[in-house]
C-alpha cells in the first residue's frame, strides 16, 4: 500500500484505473452522495480504484461489499463500457487533477437490497434512470452512463 503522500504523487503524474458498479432495479439506479473529492458534494456511482495486482472482479466484489454490504461476482454484473473520468481536483486539494480511467457495470437486481453504505457516502437513493439527466446534482460522469444502461439492459 502507497502512503497517503505516495498516493497524491501518484495522481500528480498518471492515470489511475478504476471500476463502477452501478446497481438497477425497477427503473432506478443507486447512487451515493459523495462526502470526499473528487466529485464531492454530487450524486455519484459506487466505485473504487484498482490496486495493483487487483482484478475486474475483485475490484467489483470490493466495492459492492464496502460500499453497499452486497455479495456479488463478475457473473452477477454486466460490462457497459470504459470511461474517461477527469476531475480539476484531488483527494487532498485542487493543486492538479485526478485521471481515472473507469470500466463501468451494471448489476441489474430482482429486489431492492438492504444497501449498508460506508463513509464515502452522506446518503444513498434509488434515483429513477429517467431522472439522472436532468438532476443538477448528479456528475456529469455519471450521466455518460445512462445510455449504456439502457442500451444493456435493452429499455
Amino acid at each position: 500500500m502507497l502512503s497517503r503522500e505516495d498516493y497524491y504523487n501518484v495522481i500528480k503524474t498518471t492515470t489511475l484505473t478504476a471500476v463502477d458498479v452501478i446497481p438497477y432495479y425497477d427503473g432506478k439506479i443507486l447512487l451515493g452522495f459523495r462526502n470526499n473529492k473528487p466529485a464531492q458534494g454530487t450524486w455519484f456511482t459506487t466505485g473504487c480504484r484498482i490496486g495493483k495486482g487487483e482484478t475486474q472482479e475483485m475490484a467489483i466484489k470490493r466495492v459492492a461489499k464496502t460500499e453497499m454490504g452486497l455479495d456479488v461476482t463478475l457473473n452477477d454484473v454486466k460490462l457497459l463500457g470504459v470511461y474517461d473520468h477527469i476531475y480539476d481536483d484531488n483527494f487532498r486539494d485542487d493543486k492538479f487533477g485526478t485521471h481515472y480511467v473507469v470500466t463501468g457495470y451494471v448489476l441489474p437486481l430482482d429486489h431492492y437490497p438492504d444497501i449498508k453504505h460506508d463513509e464515502q457516502h452522506n446518503e444513498m437513493i434509488w434515483m429513477p434512470l429517467k431522472k439522472v439527466m436532468d438532476n443538477r446534482y448528479v456528475h456529469d460522469n455519471v450521466k455518460l452512463y445512462v445510455p449504456d444502461i439502457q442500451r444493456v439492459l435493452n429499455l
